[in-house]
């Protein structure tokens, strides 16, 4: 139980994800048009930080534990794997102005992967897996009867 507490926070899932857009403006009567599609994936790290408050009441044989909520530890995504496809930047933009949309589409896409990091079923099977993992744990330790509950996630 030492052990677990020295853990601090244990990872259970990891999910790749992938989000795209469009991106399309024109200024000057259709003149001058800026376009390119950005693909953007990330990966996830879900897990129970438990550097926060955790109970754990043993009983013998028995043990019951009560761990934090799964949340997502980490959510990053490198610069070398965002794609830029079908580049056409207008006549009339400068490099500079160009370089500032993808990296406001960049950024934009980067909102949509936190909120893709927060559907429910990632949330659950990262908790299904924790729940697998500790169970094997205090099995291994000789316990028979494993009580694990979280508090609950808001979704």
């Amino acid at each position: 139980i030492n052990r677990l507490k020295d853990l601090k926070r244990i990872e259970v899932l990891q999910a790749d994800l992938f989000s795209y857009k469009t991106f399309e403006n024109s200024s000057f009567l259709y003149l001058n048009v800026n376009q390119f599609i950005v693909i953007e994936t990330g990966q996830a790290i879900y897990g129970l930080d438990l550097s926060k408050d955790f109970k754990v009441i043993k009983s013998g044989k028995n043990i019951e534990i009560m761990l934090p909520n799964i949340e997502l530890l980490n959510l990053s995504v490198n610069p070398d794997s965002i794609d830029f496809i079908g580049l056409k930047k207008g006549m009339f933009t400068s490099q500079d102005h160009f370089e500032a949309l993808k990296k406001e589409v960049s950024v934009e896409l980067y909102s949509q992967l936190k909120i893709k990091a927060r559907n429910k079923q990632l949330l659950d099977q990262a908790e299904k897996n924790a729940r697998q993992i500790i169970y094997s744990m205090f099995k291994s330790l000789g316990y028979e009867n494993i009580n694990i509950n979280f508090r609950k996630h808001s979704h």
